[in-house]
């Protein structure tokens, strides 16, 4: 596909648009504090063992920290702070090249936002990052349900026909192989695959689909574009 026919860019949200790992230790540091009245344990000291727990493995953080205290584990108590994980509004920025970037491509191409992840979370990312307004379409899949998560190819789909924009017009830029990318084996989307410097909680997968287009930056993407 030739780039001279973009006429939409899509841009996943986590890693893309900002550092996911903000929003994690942002989630750490709500629970801590209610964690913190619960069992009367220094507030920081709670927070840094999450995140101790966490780059280590992912994996049921608030549980090794209740049994690192010999607190009993219950399913209503992980209820609870994964709630407060997910719900709380998070103190997260976007990537410093982010919102110039956007402001300037927008006034060339429809702009688009696809992200997976759980509603509530994603939403008030949305929200505090205060990028609601560049978009011209928005699509949080979980408001559609788990199936409709990336690789399904249905918010692409839907973007197409809201926004009466061919596939082949369409370019979208994520950072993970293992969902992001896969559009391309079944529509004539043009995938940019942004490499973000710093952490990433990217699984390993079997079969990685690669991009049309590796970039480090915004920048790389508008400089690719505008030498068309």
């Amino acid at each position: 596909m030739s780039k001279s026919f973009i006429k939409l860019i899509a841009f996943d949200l986590d890693d893309t648009i900002f550092p996911e790992y903000e929003f994690i230790l942002s989630g750490f540091d709500a629970v801590s504090k209610v964690m913190s009245k619960d069992f009367d344990i220094e507030q920081k000291e709670l927070a840094s063992l999450m995140k101790s727990f966490f780059d280590h493995s992912s994996k049921n953080v608030f549980d090794k920290v209740l049994k690192y205290y010999n607190i009993e584990v219950t399913n209503e108590s992980i209820e609870k702070y994964v709630k407060i994980f997910r719900e709380h509004e998070p103190s997260i920025l976007p990537y410093p090249d982010v919102i110039k970037s956007l402001v300037k491509l927008k006034k060339t191409y429809k702009l688009a936002l696809i992200t997976d992840g759980y509603a509530i979370s994603q939403r008030n990312k949305i929200k505090v990052l205060g990028i609601n307004e560049l978009f011209d379409e928005i699509v949080v899949t979980d408001e559609y349900g788990k199936s409709f998560w990336k690789p399904n190819p249905g918010s692409f789909e839907m973007l197409s026909k809201k926004t009466k924009v061919e596939y082949s017009g369409m370019a979208y830029v994520g950072d993970n192989p293992c969902k992001d990318f896969n559009i391309k084996n079944t529509h004539a989307v043009f995938t940019i695959h942004i490499k973000r410097n710093g952490f990433t909680i990217k699984k390993e997968c079997e079969t990685p689909v690669y991009a049309d287009l590796v970039v480090e930056n915004m920048k790389q993407i508008i400089d690719f574009l505008e030498k068309r």
